[in-house]
Protein backbone atom coordinates (compact mmCIF):
# COMPACT_ATOMS: atom_id res chain seq x y z
CA UNK A 1 0.00 0.00 0.00
CA UNK A 2 1.36 3.42 -0.93
CA UNK A 3 1.42 6.15 1.67
CA UNK A 4 -1.92 7.88 1.53
CA UNK A 5 -3.83 10.27 3.72
CA UNK A 6 -6.99 9.53 5.69
CA UNK A 7 -9.69 11.84 4.33
CA UNK A 8 -12.81 10.61 6.14
CA UNK A 9 -13.94 8.15 8.79
CA UNK A 10 -17.59 7.15 8.48
CA UNK A 11 -20.04 4.27 8.82
CA UNK A 12 -20.04 1.70 6.02
CA UNK A 13 -22.65 2.40 3.35
CA UNK A 14 -25.47 0.08 2.29
CA UNK A 15 -23.71 -0.30 -1.09
CA UNK A 16 -20.50 -1.47 0.62
CA UNK A 17 -22.40 -4.04 2.70
CA UNK A 18 -24.13 -5.29 -0.46
CA UNK A 19 -20.89 -5.43 -2.46
CA UNK A 20 -19.26 -7.64 0.19
CA UNK A 21 -22.43 -9.70 0.94
CA UNK A 22 -22.25 -8.67 4.60
CA UNK A 23 -25.22 -7.98 6.85
CA UNK A 24 -25.56 -5.26 9.45
CA UNK A 25 -25.57 -6.94 12.85
CA UNK A 26 -26.93 -5.83 16.20
CA UNK A 27 -23.64 -4.09 17.05
CA UNK A 28 -24.39 -1.56 14.31
CA UNK A 29 -22.52 -0.53 11.21
CA UNK A 30 -18.78 -0.99 10.91
CA UNK A 31 -16.59 2.08 10.39
CA UNK A 32 -14.93 2.82 7.05
CA UNK A 33 -11.71 4.74 6.47
CA UNK A 34 -11.60 6.68 3.19
CA UNK A 35 -8.18 7.44 1.72
CA UNK A 36 -6.86 10.22 -0.50
CA UNK A 37 -6.31 7.76 -3.37
CA UNK A 38 -10.08 7.16 -3.47
CA UNK A 39 -9.99 3.72 -1.90
CA UNK A 40 -11.77 2.67 1.31
CA UNK A 41 -10.50 0.44 4.13
CA UNK A 42 -13.02 -1.76 5.96
CA UNK A 43 -12.53 -4.16 8.87
CA UNK A 44 -13.38 -7.80 8.16
CA UNK A 45 -14.16 -10.21 10.99
CA UNK A 46 -11.93 -12.94 9.55
CA UNK A 47 -9.68 -13.85 6.61
CA UNK A 48 -12.63 -15.46 4.79
CA UNK A 49 -14.51 -12.15 4.73
CA UNK A 50 -17.56 -13.56 6.51
CA UNK A 51 -18.68 -10.18 7.77
CA UNK A 52 -17.77 -6.78 9.06
CA UNK A 53 -15.30 -6.46 11.91
CA UNK A 54 -14.26 -3.64 14.20
CA UNK A 55 -11.40 -1.09 14.11
CA UNK A 56 -9.63 -1.17 17.49
CA UNK A 57 -7.63 1.97 18.27
CA UNK A 58 -9.76 4.23 16.07
CA UNK A 59 -10.50 7.22 18.33
CA UNK A 60 -14.08 8.38 18.89
CA UNK A 61 -12.85 11.83 17.87
CA UNK A 62 -12.01 10.95 14.27
CA UNK A 63 -10.48 14.41 13.73
CA UNK A 64 -7.39 12.81 15.31
CA UNK A 65 -6.93 10.59 12.23
CA UNK A 66 -8.37 12.68 9.37
CA UNK A 67 -5.48 14.31 7.52
CA UNK A 68 -2.93 11.84 8.89
CA UNK A 69 -0.79 9.72 6.57
CA UNK A 70 -0.64 5.93 6.73
CA UNK A 71 3.02 5.25 7.47
CA UNK A 72 2.99 1.44 7.57
CA UNK A 73 0.67 -1.54 7.46
CA UNK A 74 2.29 -4.55 9.06
CA UNK A 75 1.30 -7.59 11.13
CA UNK A 76 0.38 -6.94 14.74
CA UNK A 77 2.53 -9.72 16.15
CA UNK A 78 1.52 -8.72 19.68
CA UNK A 79 -1.99 -10.09 19.15
CA UNK A 80 -2.39 -13.26 21.28
CA UNK A 81 -3.05 -16.76 19.97
CA UNK A 82 -2.27 -16.15 16.31
CA UNK A 83 -1.06 -19.05 14.18
CA UNK A 84 -1.41 -20.43 10.65
CA UNK A 85 -5.20 -20.71 11.11
CA UNK A 86 -5.55 -17.34 12.84
CA UNK A 87 -2.97 -15.00 11.30
CA UNK A 88 -1.99 -11.79 13.05
CA UNK A 89 -4.19 -8.84 12.10
CA UNK A 90 -2.69 -5.94 10.15
CA UNK A 91 -1.78 -2.86 12.15
CA UNK A 92 -2.27 0.51 10.42
CA UNK A 93 0.25 3.00 11.81
CA UNK A 94 -0.50 6.68 11.23
CA UNK A 95 1.90 9.62 11.08
CA UNK A 96 0.71 10.88 14.48
CA UNK A 97 1.48 7.55 16.20
CA UNK A 98 -2.08 6.20 16.37
CA UNK A 99 -2.26 2.47 15.57
CA UNK A 100 -5.50 0.94 14.26
CA UNK A 101 -6.08 -2.83 14.18
CA UNK A 102 -9.05 -4.69 12.66
CA UNK A 103 -10.59 -7.20 15.06
CA UNK A 104 -13.35 -9.77 14.69
CA UNK A 105 -15.67 -7.79 16.96
CA UNK A 106 -15.73 -4.94 19.52
CA UNK A 107 -14.88 -7.38 22.33
CA UNK A 108 -11.62 -8.42 20.62
CA UNK A 109 -12.63 -12.08 20.31
CA UNK A 110 -10.23 -12.62 17.46
CA UNK A 111 -8.01 -10.96 14.90
CA UNK A 112 -9.58 -9.41 11.83
CA UNK A 113 -8.30 -8.44 8.42
CA UNK A 114 -8.54 -5.38 6.21
CA UNK A 115 -10.60 -5.14 3.07
CA UNK A 116 -9.71 -2.40 0.59
CA UNK A 117 -12.24 -1.30 -2.02
CA UNK A 118 -10.64 0.50 -4.93
CA UNK A 119 -13.27 1.35 -7.52
CA UNK A 120 -14.85 -1.99 -8.36
CA UNK A 121 -11.90 -4.04 -7.13
CA UNK A 122 -11.84 -5.64 -3.69
CA UNK A 123 -8.59 -6.60 -1.96
CA UNK A 124 -7.88 -8.32 1.32
CA UNK A 125 -4.87 -6.98 3.21
CA UNK A 126 -3.60 -9.60 5.60
CA UNK A 127 -0.46 -11.40 6.64
CA UNK A 128 0.45 -15.03 7.21
CA UNK A 129 1.99 -15.89 10.55
CA UNK A 130 5.58 -17.15 10.53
Amino acid sequence: MERTEVTTVREMSDAEYELLYWHIDNAGRARAIELSDGSVLLPSMDPEGNGAGYFDGLPADTDQVVGETIETVRPDNTFPNTNAHRPAPPKIELSNGIAIVPLADPEGNGPGTLVQIDGEKIYQIGFQSN
